[in-house]
């Protein structure tokens, strides 16, 4: 019969100590609870990380402080039930969230699913930002910060916001919060340029795509009137000396411009080192299924460079009726991206 003891264990196997009951068998009795309760523990939590559905794109981003999970969505079509909508069947077979079609398939798509594609990536997201923070209003001209800290503006700090309409409510708190140096864009305001407060800078600028141009649907000449100017983005960044400055936040608010502006922003490499890229996109019912291939490439060379959509909001004043759409869509997608590729260690 084995003979107990009082003192304490320091079991080698298992590194844990204990008061030791017995001779013999003492660290194989604790190595044994110690597993099983490693097994109740990955029985009652391991399901959120087995999931199968998403466990083939989950990929660990490890921070200074928090691991961040990037959840993309497997571009295979979702399945749907035999007594499901046809129109819902349709959405979720052509209807791709991520793992955007290529050119040459793109060319052999009907203008119904481009236009599937189109609103499904927009109108969905592929990364989990744990804390998400407005500036300014809560009405239309706030917006959604991820306050993660491998995508947090940190001072010393650069935020560009184009597109402002006397709305400085979302600059003000960048500037003030975060102690961020902005600097506001809008050619159409009557308003020169002007320091609006230590850290928030205005320019009667607007931002287009090489050689300051706009989209063909934009009159340059109304835009123009009250005495502003457009520059590409290069040209801002060379008036600012910034040219090879990190952008922490980058807001894009131009009325149908993002669509000159962001293909020279692409082949000029101005989106590399930006971490938050906020956007809205515009269009119009009537878009052709030619306008849809250019922005769905556009939408690709994005995910390319390792933008994720963490956040998406519909602004409600663009809502229409698409004939290619069973539901009602809007015209102004606003978009919240982290650049996975340039997140903070």
């Amino acid at each position: 019969m084995p003979r107990l003891q009082g003192e304490v264990l320091c079991c080698q196997e298992t590194g844990l100590c204990t008061m030791r009951v017995c001779r013999m068998g003492g660290c194989r009795v604790m190595l044994a609870l110690v597993l099983v309760i490693t097994v109740i523990l990955l029985c009652l939590h391991g399901n959120h990380f087995l999931d199968r559905g998403l466990q083939k794109d989950m990929q660990p981003r490890i921070g200074k402080h928090v691991a961040v999970w990037s959840i993309t969505r497997q571009s295979e079509p979702e399945k749907s039930l035999p007594d499901d909508h046809a129109d819902l069947k349709f959405l979720r077979k052509y209807g791709r969230i991520s793992g955007l079609p290529t050119e040459q398939e793109l060319q052999n798509m009907t203008k119904k699913e481009l236009t599937y594609i189109y609103h499904s990536h927009l109108d969905n997201t592929d990364y989990a930002c744990h804390r998400k923070i407005r500036m300014g209003t809560a009405a239309d001209g706030g917006w959604d910060v991820c306050d993660d800290y491998e995508f947090r503006p940190i001072k010393p700090c650069v935020v560009y916001s184009f597109g402002i309409n006397f709305d400085f409510s979302f600059d003000d708190d960048m500037g003030k919060l975060y102690g961020c140096n902005v600097f506001s864009f809008d050619p159409t305001m009557k308003m020169a340029d002007h320091e609006r407060s230590p850290k928030v800078r205005f320019f009667k600028v607007g931002l287009g795509g090489a050689g300051g141009a706009l989209s063909a649907d934009i009159d340059t000449r109304k835009v123009l009137a009250t005495g502003g100017s457009i520059k590409s983005m290069t040209d801002i960044k060379t008036m600012l000396g910034h040219t090879n400055t990190t952008i922490d936040i980058m807001k894009i608010d131009i009325e149908y411009s993002e669509w000159s502006a962001l293909p020279d922003m692409l082949d000029k490499g101005e989106l590399t080192n930006v971490r938050q890229l906020l956007m809205e996109f515009h269009t119009y019912a009537i878009d052709t299924d030619a306008i849809y291939r250019k922005r769905l490439l556009i939408f690709a060379k994005l995910e390319a460079l390792g933008y994720r959509r963490y956040h998406t909001h519909t602004n409600p004043w663009g809502y229409k009726l698409l004939m290619e759409y069973p539901v009602m869509r809007t015209t102004a997608y606003e978009v919240y991206f982290v650049n996975t590729k340039f997140m903070r260690q």
